[in-house]
Order: C-alpha cells, then sequence, then structure tokens
C-alpha cells in the first residue's frame, strides 16, 4: 500500500517504482542498460524496497535461490554475479546474502528458504570463521584481495569492512556492532 506524502515525496516515490521496474528482469539488476548483472550487495537494497513498496516477495526469493548456486567452492565464497562460471569474488560481498536471507525470511514468513540455501551460508561462514587473526579482524582472503583492493583503498580498510560486514550477520543485522 502506498504510503502518505508530500508531492515532492510522491515524485520521489514514483521515480524510485520506476528505476526498480525497469531494473527486474529475470532477476535484479545492477543497472537496467549497462551491467544487468545480479549483484548480492546491490540486490539486497532492491529487495528491501520492493518488500516496503509492492510486498511481492517472489521476486526477491527466485533471485536468492539463484545466488546460492553461485558458491565458488574452493574459494568458499559467492561469485561476484549470478548466474556466473566465472572465479571472481569479492569477500564482503558474501555476508551480504545471509542479510538478504535472513530479511527475506523476516520480511516473507517464508522459512522454507533457509533448508535450500543452508549448504551455502555453512561454507560461507566456515570460510569467514576461519580467517581471524590475533586482532580479531577477518583477514588473508589471499586470492580474493586483488577484487576487494579494487573497491577499497587500503588493507586495513578491507579487513575492517570484511570484518564489520561477517560481524553484522553474527549480530543478526543489527546495527549496534
Amino acid at each position: 500500500e502506498r504510503p502518505s506524502l508530500t508531492e515532492k515525496q510522491n515524485k520521489i516515490y514514483d521515480a524510485c517504482i520506476e528505476t526498480l521496474r525497469l531494473c527486474m528482469h529475470e532477476h535484479y539488476e545492477d543497472c537496467c542498460q549497462r551491467e544487468q548483472c545480479l549483484y548480492s550487495l546491490d540486490s539486497r537494497n532492491e529487495m528491501m524496497f520492493t518488500y516496503y513498496s509492492t510486498g511481492d516477495f517472489q521476486f526477491a526469493r527466485s533471485c536468492l535461490a539463484l545466488m546460492n548456486q553461485g558458491l565458488n567452492k574452493d574459494a568458499g565464497l559467492l561469485r561476484l554475479t549470478y548466474p556466473s562460471d566465472g572465479a571472481t569474488c569479492i569477500p564482503s560481498y558474501s555476508p551480504c546474502y545471509f542479510l538478504s536471507c535472513r530479511e527475506y525470511i523476516q520480511y516473507s514468513g517464508d522459512t522454507s528458504l533457509a533448508a535450500e540455501v543452508y549448504d551455502t551460508l555453512n561454507a560461507i561462514a566456515q570460510r569467514f570463521f576461519g580467517k581471524f587473526d590475533e586482532r580479531g579482524v577477518l583477514c588473508n582472503f589471499s586470492n580474493e584481495e586483488k577484487n576487494e583492493k579494487k573497491l577499497l583503498t587500503s588493507r586495513g580498510n578491507r579487513d575492517i569492512i570484511i570484518t564489520v560486514a561477517f560481524c553484522a550477520v553474527i549480530n543478526g543485522g543489527r546495527n549496534d556492532t
């Protein structure tokens, strides 16, 4: 149901709905004209907006099921995009999948997804739990470092961002990490 908004807010809301509609084809897309890929980080925002604006859960569920097929078993992380045969992984993107699955279940009430994605979530969790250093910071994703460095400027920042993302998962997505 559409919320009660001012005229300006209605224009913004309408633009958001149209942008979301343009980015929904077979799956959520990063950009309706350029990349047209499904990313775990970007799609989480699209899913949340869909839940609040339309109440549709089936589209998000199909995207989460598609991401579930994207586990790079050698890396123990999700591939960068879905569907893909590529090996590229960005470690900080994988925790977003946990949050998206939790939020889907929370908002839809559909707990059947948990059984379907359990093995993938478990593999990712095992990969992360094995990467804490003596400071309690996640690090040493050696094969994936070059991908993460494209997004972040320094190793210290990268390790901290990965740690914060995973702690948010462990903490149930709350912001009081």
